[in-house]
Parts: structure tokens; sequence; C-alpha cells
């Protein structure tokens, strides 16, 4: 498979701490990384450093020039005074992401009304049907089910293994402490422990590292 993503001896301190260590690891075409770690592992801030949010003090990060990527993070990035349509309009006119906004109101559950009259649930929805447009072929997802119902986090599931079936090049790396759902998809784990990889490979290896972590 070819490489589509590549960390290099990325460091980051923020207020002389050290929150990313010499991270190095590279994604692989239809990879999805789990992004595993205990609270206040690094691991927000490796997605934000990935995406280019945050810069690295040191290191390298390089992404395939054709790849889109989509990011889910904490800001929701929303208009407030303006309709769920009109969002989505407008994340299409700045990115090209070709998002069916009347068709993704009616997968994900929600009204055409203003953001503003939306509870945090549906709020959330909506900031994750930005994610899948027809041009976005690789994912930073950051803790994407923590607002979710089951029904939307099997919708969300569906989607990220539709995007991976059927894109030429796709990856995601999905920050989750939800192995029970996504675990089921994973084809490696990454494990952070106060900023450092401690572990990365195979799932079912990856998932014992964890629990192991957390006893």
């Amino acid at each position: 498979m070819n490489k589509l993503f590549e960390v290099k001896n990325c460091s980051l301190s923020i207020n002389k701490r050290k929150i990313l260590d010499d991270i190095n690891f590279e994604v692989k075409n239809k990879e999805i990384i789990l992004l595993l770690g205990p609270n206040g592992s690094g691991k927000t801030t490796l997605l934000k450093t990935c995406v280019g949010i945050k810069s690295p003090e040191t290191g390298v990060i390089e992404l395939e020039n054709h790849m889109k990527l989509s990011y889910f993070g904490h800001n929701k990035r929303l208009y407030s005074e303006l309709t769920a349509i009109e969002n989505l309009d407008l994340f299409n006119s700045l990115f090209n992401l070709e998002i069916d906004a009347t068709n993704s109101l009616e997968e994900w559950g929600l009204e055409n009304k203003a953001v503003k009259q939306f509870s945090e649930g549906q709020t959330y929805k909506l900031a994750l049907s930005t994610c899948f447009g027809k041009t976005t072929n690789c994912f930073f997802l950051d803790e994407p089910s923590s607002s979710l119902d089951d029904f939307s986090t099997e919708l969300l599931k569906k989607k990220i293994k539709k995007q991976a079936k059927t894109a030429n090049s796709f990856f995601a790396i999905i920050a989750t402490h939800d192995i029970a759902r996504f675990g089921e998809f994973a084809t490696k784990v990454l494990i952070l422990e106060k900023g450092k990889i401690i572990f990365f490979g195979p799932p079912l290896q990856g998932f014992k590292v964890y629990r192991n972590l957390n006893r």
C-alpha cells in the first residue's frame, strides 16, 4: 500500500511542558488508525498538529498532494445565525466539498433551521456532516461519537466505511475512547502516553496494551 501521510520527529511544548515528544509514524492507503491514550496524553494536540492548526517545534508532517483532509475537533466551526443548509453551502463554497446539503440533513435527522436553535447533539451532527464531502478522502476525527446516540454513531461508522471502500485513496485517524464501537474496523492502533508513542501496530495487540494502561 502507498504511503499517504507521515509524521517525522515531531515535538511540541506548551508553556515549557512537552506535549508531543519525538512523534514518528506513517499512514498507508486504506488504513484506519485508532488514536488511543489517557486524557491529557496529547491526542488532541497531535491531531491539531497533523492538520496544521498547531505547528511542531521540530519535525516534518507530509500529506500527499492529492489528499483532501477533513478535521473534526472540539470547535464545531458553525455559524449560529445561519441555517443548517446555509452552513453546508458555505463549507461547499469555501472548500469545494460537494456536500449534498438536503440529503445530508435527511441522513442525520436534522431540520433546516438556524443553528442557534439546535440542541448540542444536533449541532454535533451538523458539524460531523461537514466532514463528508464527495471530494474528502482523509479524516482526522477527535472523539467523533462522544455526543452521538447509537443511531448516529452507526451512521458515522457507515459513512467512514463507505469512504474507505469507494475512494481510490483514503485514510482516517480517529481519536476515541470508544473501542467497542470503532475497534471493529481499525487497521492499526496508535497509543500515546505523556506525549510519546508507546505502541503503533495491530489492533488486537494494541487493545491489550491500552487496557493494561488503564488498570
